[in-house]
C-alpha cells in the first residue's frame, strides 16, 4: 500500500482495498500502521527522526 523505489499500487487497489478495509481494521488503526511503516521505510526512527524530512 506504501509506494516504494520498487513498487507503486495500482488505483485500483489501492481504491479497492480501502473501500474493504473498515471490515477488517478501525480507519485509525490503519492509518497508525501506515504511519509506522513510512517511518521505518525512511529510517525516521533513528538519530535525526523526524526532522531528516
Amino acid at each position: 500500500m506504501v509506494p516504494t523505489e520498487e513498487y507503486y499500487p495500482d488505483r485500483a487497489y489501492l481504491f479497492a482495498f480501502l473501500l474493504s478495509a473498515r471490515l477488517f481494521i478501525k480507519p485509525h488503526e490503519l492509518l497508525g500502521e501506515i504511519c509506522a511503516l513510512c517511518e521505518h521505510q525512511q529510517n525516521l526512527n533513528g538519530e535525526g527522526g523526524k526532522f531528516q524530512l
